[in-house]
């Protein structure tokens, strides 16, 4: 246990250090955060867009399959393979998707802890320079 709490004051620390560090404001910390939200988000739309068109693209081969099939012709391997492999790929772009959602929530969560905890940095040493002061006062 003893080990436990050392190891958790150094990752403190090493997080405090970070901190005051990279960030002076809390205002620091937001704009980091609106930059790394904004990077996510845009390759979020990216995915959501190429879903989109994979999607319009199965849907043009299935129709065209229709058109063939309503013609009494058989439908071509080649075209059902592609619209499998179109139907792959919309599978791993949605997992892709839901990384990034992962990404995002993850990225949201660490910045609040961030921001949270330089608060409470800023709050001890307001606190120490007000008892810094008061001792200095008195003769």
């Amino acid at each position: 246990r003893e080990q436990e709490a050392r190891a958790e004051e150094e990752r403190l620390r090493k997080w405090d250090e970070s901190l005051l560090l990279h960030y002076s404001t809390v205002a620091d910390i937001e704009d980091a955060k609106r930059r790394g939200l904004g990077e996510l988000q845009i390759r979020m739309s990216i995915l959501k867009s190429n879903r989109y068109s994979l999607k319009q693209e199965v849907e043009n081969y299935q129709a065209q399959a229709a058109d063939t099939e309503r013609a009494g012709k058989s439908v071509d391997v080649e075209r059902l393979r592609t619209i499998e492999r179109l139907q792959q790929d919309i599978a791993v772009t949605e997992l892709d998707i839901k990384q990034r959602e992962k990404e995002i929530r993850a990225l949201e969560t660490a910045y609040q802890a961030d921001i949270e905890r330089f608060k409470m940095l800023q709050d001890v040493v307001e606190l120490r320079q007000t008892m810094s002061n008061k001792g200095a006062k008195t003769p």
